[in-house]
């Protein structure tokens, strides 16, 4: 049979047409996601607040993930974020201190929705695998993940794609090597 899984609320926090979605119709789908969930006898395992087209903000992040663990505190929580407005880092971090642990990005902010902005084309993507996980990193959070290495994937994904692309850590590079000299002076 059918066993849901981690459902997906897309532009939970405004829509470039609608406006800013408030948060009833938010906490509308959870219910609902969570009636289908008791109507085949499973818990309701994980809601992801999209933030499709960039909407959010970190009280907005906040406030979002109080109300769906009103309506299903034991589920985990998700956040699919872009960087659209430069907010996708401050979203990140108030999306951890809330205890989010799961969270969409893509190397170098490839992809999401370029036309989000002024419909240009020019609008940064999804938030920047590696600067989350250096954001990790600086806060003393273990990701397992090899920063370096992903650096270097985001770099190649630049060259190919032939232009610049979001991410800054891939630019400006890690604080490692500048601590470890600053500790052998």
């Amino acid at each position: 049979g059918y066993t849901p899984s981690t459902a997906y609320i897309m532009t939970a926090f405004g829509c470039n047409y609608q406006g800013e979605v408030p948060i009833s119709a938010v906490t509308d789908l959870v219910k609902w996601f969570k009636d289908l969930c008791a109507d085949r006898n499973v818990e309701v395992p994980a809601i992801c607040l999209a933030d499709t087209v960039g909407w959010a903000n970190p009280d907005q992040i906040r406030r979002r993930i109080d109300a769906v663990r009103e309506i299903v505190p034991d589920a985990r929580m998700a956040l699919h974020l872009h960087d659209t407005r430069g907010l996708g880092a401050a979203n990140f971090h108030a999306a951890l201190e809330m205890g989010v642990d799961l969270f969409d990005s893509s190397v170098a902010g490839l992809g999401g929705c370029p036309f989000a902005g002024h419909g240009d084309g020019k609008a940064a993507g999804n938030v920047c695998t590696e600067d989350m996980v250096f954001m990790c990193h600086e806060l003393g959070i273990e990701t397992g993940i090899d920063l370096d290495k992903l650096i270097d994937a985001a770099r190649m994904a630049e060259e190919i794609i032939g232009r610049p692309l979001a991410g800054r850590i891939m630019h400006s590079g890690g604080l490692d090597k500048y601590r470890q000299k600053s500790a052998t002076e």
